[in-house]
């Protein structure tokens, strides 16, 4: 019986410790993105800042023509998520660093990621994709530069949270030019073959954000439109807060991954401390019995 007992024991920390792994490893895994992400970003400034000046300016003015070019004759744009792997591949972008365009920064949703060149599922994967046939993204006048990303990947957060973000929210472009400035003026939905709306509009300067939409069933497109506006600096870190004073405040400064993160595994040891005192608490009183019973024994034993 206490060898069954035992089994029975062993089986159910088992069976518990495997559901942890299966709660855990989405947001485990998430975080682990989010940190190779960063990375990727960090090294991009970093080998921004060994660049010259004549190179940043080569790339700006190249970058300038090809969209100069899209002005006149802009092809057709494809669904990002239909197209096939052939058709997204090909490299037109004179913005390169380490096989990085630069990064997007979304402050209203905590989201900063690598931008790559095209929209190929292992770029998706990976970061954010820059649509070809639209844009590079230099800013100027009649530009559109259209970046995709996925929504709802288990172990990635990537564009999974672009619907919480509101008109009037800004978002930033940095590439090897510097720091582009964007107002989001319209959100939209539209069908996956409606990519006219995403078509270079004279005289304006824009960035289409895209993603699928609804989160999981992906039968259309959701769009955010920012127009450029002047960059003063909004990303600078911000002085006189103080610092971190206590527990409100150390969550406010974590990424949306990092309190997905730090929010399972505080439930993970709530439930564990839950399952530890079930168990224990009769166990407990069945070992006080047992002794209860054992000191009467033997109190009767000594009577005799």
């Amino acid at each position: 019986m206490k060898g069954k007992a035992t089994l029975k024991y062993i089986g159910g920390v088992l069976v518990f410790a495997v559901g942890v792994v299966i709660f855990l490893y989405p947001v485990v895994s998430a975080l682990i993105n989010e940190r190779s992400q960063t990375t990727v970003v960090n090294k991009f400034e970093e080998a921004v800042k060994e660049m010259s000046e004549q190179d940043k300016e080569l790339s700006f003015q190249q970058a300038v023509a090809y969209n100069e070019s899209l002005v006149a004759h802009q092809g057709i744009l494809r669904d990002p998520f239909a197209a096939s792997l052939e058709q997204q591949s090909t490299v037109v972008s004179f913005l390169n660093v380490g096989g990085v365009m630069g990064y997007v920064e979304i402050p209203s949703i905590g989201l900063k990621l690598p931008i790559y060149e095209g929209t190929s599922e292992p770029v998706l994967q990976s970061g954010v994709g820059w649509l070809n046939g639209s844009s590079l993204p230099v800013g100027g006048e009649s530009t559109n530069t259209v970046l995709t990303g996925h929504r709802g990947l288990p172990t990635s957060k990537l564009f999974t949270d672009l619907d919480k973000v509101q008109i009037g929210d800004e978002f930033y472009i940095r590439t090897v030019v510097g720091i582009l400035a964007y107002r989001v003026i319209d959100k939209k939905i539209i069908e996956p073959d409606e990519t006219i709306a995403l078509a270079i509009i004279n005289g304006k300067d824009r960035a289409t954000l895209l993603t699928c939409h609804p989160l999981s069933i992906n039968s259309h497109r959701l769009l955010i439109i920012g127009e450029r506006i002047p960059y003063t600096g909004q990303l600078d870190p911000q002085t006189g807060s103080g610092g971190i004073t206590g527990i409100t405040e150390f969550f406010e400064n974590l990424t949306p991954v990092e309190k997905d993160f730090t929010f399972a595994i505080m439930v993970t040891i709530g439930v564990t401390c839950l399952l530890i005192l079930l168990i224990w608490r009769p166990w407990s009183r069945k070992k006080k019995k047992k002794e209860k019973e054992d000191n009467d024994v033997k109190k009767a034993r000594h009577l005799r």
